[in-house]
């Protein structure tokens, strides 16, 4: 995930210079409410399969994994939804928008992949590096998609946060 406050320095940007407003970033209700459905239903059934099942196994406790999976999923959405894809749409148009963000998404996740416990954990295959990177950036593209459906940040962020959870689960199962 990314750092915490990684998004601040384009956000006051957004902000001060382009003007923007907490709307301009997706802080709305979705415009289209199938999209909504759609999003919980893709990501929130599979992420709420271990949803507090066995609290007792979390090291730290379930407040520690929600605020853990809560700020990628905000900070995430934020940046690569709200001001990344915002600004593309502006100059790119909407369909571009998406497919350029989704490929940022994919690469700015595939540096930890490279360098953190993934790339140690399935032996250093590079193989698999690039079907994580292939992965990340399909991801990108369902949230971006759903964003420019939707045209709120809040059903793209709860797939991102039930996609989060879901993978929190299964390393949560395996470490602890």
């Amino acid at each position: 995930a990314l750092a915490p406050f990684i998004f601040v320095i384009p956000l006051v940007y957004v902000l001060r210079v382009d003007k923007w407003t907490s709307k301009d970033l997706g802080f709305t209700k979705p415009r289209s409410w199938p999209v909504m459905v759609f999003a919980l239903l893709l990501f929130g059934y599979a992420g709420t399969q271990s949803l507090f099942t066995d609290p007792s196994r979390a090291p730290l406790g379930v407040p520690f994994i929600l605020i853990a999976l809560f700020q990628p999923a905000l900070t995430e959405e934020l940046l690569f939804r709200g001001i990344i894809q915002g600004k593309l749409e502006r100059a790119l148009g909407q369909n571009r928008a998406w497919i350029y963000s989704g490929i940022l998404f994919g690469l700015v996740h595939i540096a930890p992949d490279l360098m953190g416990a993934q790339w140690y954990d399935h032996g250093q295959d590079i193989g698999n590096m690039i079907s994580l990177l292939i992965q990340q950036i399909i991801a990108g593209w369902i949230y971006g998609i759903i964003y420019m459906k939707s045209r709120s940040l809040l059903p793209s962020f709860l797939g991102h946060f039930f996609t989060d959870w879901r993978l929190g689960s299964i390393i949560k199962l395996i470490f602890f």
